[in-house]
């Protein structure tokens, strides 16, 4: 069980460390203050570094996601940096679809640092760039579709490793056309896991804009890859 501790007031997320480490999870996890960002990079890993401290012995992973959070910054200079201010930095949760950035990412952690890719409709570009793991929402319900597309890539089956992130496209596609988080929890709730549903300001999926989701998911083939629902 990894914790996300992240938050826009820097005691909120120290709190919430401690309380990670106090509950034993596995490891902690933050995003950047996204109110008032970090001005480069040395603040950010200040911020980092005091939340760290508070959990000092579980791994602490920072989750790089500039499309939601607004704070983009070199992570192969982060990783860089880190290591000698952070002593449990463990890696990087890396949402960003600049693949050159994730190779000199990849090239600067070595075998040091964890860094799994985290956007799901391009994973077969992350597994030709070095990826050696992956972090994200659709795995959820789609686990077996991605396992596929990465037992193609092993056996250098391009092919279908394509034919395959082509479904995962197709699928994301069709989820997010009714708002993609609103949506996701909506699938988990009808396969038997009551997450419950999106808070506002994002928008929940009707009845029937869920019928229409689970219509175009068996024709891109769910009986076959996606998860089935608990009890059946």
């Amino acid at each position: 069980m990894i914790g996300h501790v992240g938050g826009n007031s820097i005691e909120d997320a120290r709190g919430l460390a401690r309380r990670a480490r106090d509950r034993q999870f596995a490891a902690i996890s933050t995003l950047p203050p996204s109110y008032f960002k970090p001005a480069n990079l040395n603040q950010l890993i200040d911020w980092c570094a005091l939340i760290a401290e508070e959990a000092p012995e579980l791994p602490f992973y920072y989750y790089d996601i500039p499309s939601m959070s607004g704070v983009l910054f070199p992570i192969d200079r982060l990783l860089s940096d880190a290591r000698t201010r952070i002593p449990n930095f463990a890696g990087v949760k890396f949402t960003n679809l600049d693949l050159v950035s994730y190779r000199r990412c990849l090239d600067v952690g070595g075998e040091q640092f964890d860094v799994p890719w985290g956007t799901d409709e391009a994973l077969l570009g992350a597994l030709a760039t070095g990826a050696r793991g992956a972090v994200g929402s659709s795995y959820n319900w789609a686990a077996r579709l991605y396992v596929s597309l990465i037992d193609a890539f092993r056996r250098a089956d391009l092919g279908e490793a394509r034919r395959l992130q082509s479904i995962s496209i197709a699928m994301i596609d069709a989820i997010a056309a009714t708002g993609f988080i609103g949506t996701a929890k909506a699938l988990m709730c009808r396969l038997g896991v009551p997450v419950g549903p999106a808070r506002s300001p994002l928008s929940n999926p009707t009845p029937a804009q869920m019928e229409t989701l689970l219509s175009r998911l068996d024709d891109l083939g769910f009986k076959e890859w996606g998860a089935r629902a608990i009890g059946r």
